[in-house]
């Protein structure tokens, strides 16, 4: 199965924007990234903690009258130039950026204009990835599944000379970071809050499995199915021979022979499929006592198919995590209307084969190398 989604890259941009300054809604004075506890101050990038009240990219004219010079483009991926044009697009002249982490395959930053609103903008390397994450932002800016307001999208690169998806600031913490430095509790009501998330994206169906193209038409059939060809292929190309022996690879094809069954009953289902949903991937803000999920970032993967896809991604490294996480996952997951086979369990790992196989044609010295060899080894 392909890692990305696939569509074409003369896309046009989404249509329905919401406006080209328009004040953020209910997001208060919070930030990306509010600490636990909501005393705020923390970014996106930082573990709990104050910022120290300095922006990652200084001012680009605040009250010192500064400029960015363009050399910065290196710590921020945008020039001085390509941030005034985007001001200029937002109706009001950008003040203040700070690189954002994650985005592994395109620069994210937070922006603040003068106005004093904040905006996230996303450069992509893909044209049809962009494409896709916007209309798919459109498409659930209304829904239950909470995704950040987008602003405009450009995914031709009429602007920047790169596709481009302007987005409303969203306030939350990213759930790894409370998973990592919160409670057991804090984990599991991630868990919980993830799985009543999951639920609702579930729910927005399309009327075929496959790919989803820039307009979100789906082409290509069923992504669920071949799990065994596709491990077959795909080992030989990768870095796998580097970390298990011959013994092990047959083994890894054996697995995937015994779950290719289990794969195959989930493919012909057609709902939205995040593809890449982790705590990593969410913003999560305080309820009450517990947490729930502020918004769900980065879907430049997403497909039509089981919702088996998200559920092991989620999952897999769910022994590093307390356990409550997982639990209250499944049991919210459930209680929202999730729907689970009653081996939903084999079927996720089955389905988790196909991302956990990609992953070994990362370098060995990746992180997420040796972390899928370890999770695999033990699966075979």
């Amino acid at each position: 199965m392909p890692a990305g989604a696939s569509g074409e890259a003369d896309a046009t941009a989404a249509a329905g924007t919401a406006g080209a300054a328009a004040p953020l809604a209910g997001q208060g004075e919070s930030t990306a990234a509010e600490s636990l506890g909501g005393q705020g101050g923390s970014t996106a990038a930082e573990p709990f903690g104050g910022e120290g009240g300095s922006t990652a990219a200084g001012p680009l004219g605040g009250r010192s009258g500064r400029t960015v010079a363009e050399p910065f483009v290196d710590r921020v991926g945008f020039g001085a130039a390509e941030l005034a044009a985007v001001g200029d697009r937002l109706g009001a002249p950008i003040v203040a950026v700070r690189p954002l982490t994650g985005g592994y395959r395109n620069r994210n930053v937070a922006a603040r204009t003068a106005s004093g609103h904040r905006y996230v903008l996303r450069r992509y390397l893909d044209p049809a990835a962009c494409a896709v994450e916007s209309a798919l932002a459109v498409r659930l800016a209304d829904s239950a599944v909470p995704v950040p307001r987008p602003v405009f999208a450009d995914p031709a690169g009429a602007l920047l000379g790169d596709p481009l998806l302007v987005s409303a600031f969203a306030a939350g913490t990213p759930g790894d970071r409370v998973i990592g430095y919160g409670t057991a509790q804090d984990a599991a009501g991630i868990g919980a809050a993830m799985g009543e998330t999951l639920a609702a994206i579930g729910s927005v169906r399309f009327t075929a499995p496959g790919f989803l193209g820039p307009d979100l038409t789906v082409t290509g059939g069923p992504v669920a199915t071949g799990l065994a060809e596709f491990v077959a292929g795909q080992l030989p190309d990768s870095n796998a021979a580097a970390a298990f022996t011959p013994a092990e690879l047959d083994a890894l094809r054996a697995l995937a022979e015994r779950s290719a069954p289990l794969v195959e009953t989930v493919r012909a289902e057609a709902r939205l499929v995040h593809c890449d949903y982790n705590p990593k991937n969410v913003l999560a803000v305080r309820d009450g006592g517990g947490w729930r999920i502020g918004a769900v970032l980065d879907w430049e993967f997403a497909l039509s198919g089981s919702p088996m896809f998200d559920l092991g991604n989620a999952l897999r490294f769910a022994a590093d995590r307390p356990a409550g996480y997982a639990d209250r996952f499944v049991a919210a997951f459930r209680d929202a209307g999730g729907l689970l086979p009653a081996d939903w369990r084999a079927v996720a790992e089955a389905v988790d084969l196909f991302a956990l196989v990609q992953f070994l044609s990362r370098p060995t010295d990746h992180r997420y190398f040796a972390k899928s060899v370890a999770l695999l080894r033990r699966r075979l």
